[in-house]
């Protein structure tokens, strides 16, 4: 039994917030729990990555995220620019990290240019048309893909390109280029004008 505990209504939300400098007002007043403190990156409303206690946790930048699937090389890529920027405070050296992984795209394996390789939940005839415009699940249905089976596509000139078949084609390097300045840049931008990451935020 907890006899000091109040009765009170719970607030719930499926995003944190960041807070800077005295935060015990916020505290006492049982307006906010505090859950850790840690160096922040703030990329936009309700997008941020926190570093603390050795594990990197994001908000609304998702890596393994379902609409747009990361290949091997843009998540080495982010954690690297993750790591210049939170743990050793070097946004610099983060754009350096960044522009030197854009120029060497062409010499990247193709395996690491393979947007998925998962087993699917559903068949292929189980999707609905909206969940058709999503690319992997789009290669699903075109290559008939049953639940359980595993399935893999890149970017080739031909297009979005089974993997089989992608291991032996030609890569569009402007796609994956693409898709690295629209993920990643924003990222390396905001370490850009961020001053201080290395002061201590808590994150509520």
């Amino acid at each position: 039994m907890f006899k000091d505990v109040m009765p009170c209504e719970v607030n719930h939300s499926d995003y944190f917030s960041v807070a800077r400098g005295d935060v015990d007002r916020l505290r006492k007043s049982r307006l906010a729990l505090l859950v850790s403190e840690g160096n922040v990156l703030s990329v936009g409303r309700s997008r941020f990555a926190w570093f603390a206690n050795n594990n990197l946790y994001t908000q609304c930048i998702n890596v393994y995220s379902k609409r747009r699937y990361r290949t091997n090389y843009e998540r080495r890529l982010f954690a690297s620019v993750m790591e210049e920027i939170l743990l050793r405070g070097n946004p610099e050296r983060a754009r350096h990290v960044y522009e030197e992984w854009l120029k060497g795209l062409r010499d990247v394996h193709k395996v690491d240019l393979v947007i998925a390789r998962k087993q699917m939940v559903k068949d292929y005839f189980e999707y609905s048309s909206i969940a058709a415009r999503i690319g992997f699940i789009k290669q699903a249905i075109l290559h008939g893909v049953e639940k359980g089976e595993s399935l893999g596509y890149g970017f080739s000139l031909q297009g979005e390109t089974e993997v089989s078949k992608f291991m032996g084609a030609e890569v569009a390097l402007e796609v994956y280029e693409h898709r690295l300045r629209e993920f990643l840049w924003p990222i390396v931008n905001a370490g850009l004008r961020s001053p201080g990451l290395s002061k201590q935020r808590s994150l509520f």
